[in-house]
């Protein structure tokens, strides 16, 4: 059993911090009374009630399904996961997770602030998630050899 790579284990506090500044932008956000757009840029506040994809699920269950997925990550990260681009990827899924889960459990849906060109709003946590997904697969198709 080898040791896990050097610093690997401050990816906690980079989750951390993520989730902090999610949860500070989308207070600076929903200051404003009404959204903005500045080229092609619009950024405003909005409590998406909906699951994924826009799916149409109780928050109780979404907010059910969210601990399931955190408890999941806390195991993972417990098990002995040695890639760092794992671990890296890991908690930046849990640090969206818990702040989308913050947002479910205080808003009563997730906060979204930014759209970029038409696109879906989504925010940082939602940045987080894509982040950790992609060190994932970085981690399982370019192992070490």
């Amino acid at each position: 059993m080898s040791a896990r790579p050097a610093g690997s284990e401050s990816f906690w506090l980079v989750a951390a911090a993520l989730v902090v500044g999610d949860q500070l932008t989308k207070y600076v956000i929903g200051q404003f009374r009404e959204p903005f757009e500045l080229a092609g840029v619009s950024v405003g506040k909005v409590v998406n009630m909906a699951g994924v994809f826009g799916i149409s699920v109780p928050n109780a269950v979404l907010i059910f399904v969210n601990i399931l997925i955190c408890l999941g990550l806390i195991f993972s990260l417990g098990a002995m996961v040695q890639r760092t681009p794992a671990r890296l990827g890991l908690w930046l899924l849990l640090g969206g997770a818990v702040s989308n889960l913050f947002d479910r459990l205080t808003h009563g849906g997730v906060v979204d602030i930014i759209s970029l060109f038409g696109s879906p709003r989504f925010n940082l946590a939602d940045v987080m998630v894509i982040l950790g997904a992609l060190s994932l697969l970085r981690s399982t198709w370019w192992q070490r050899t």
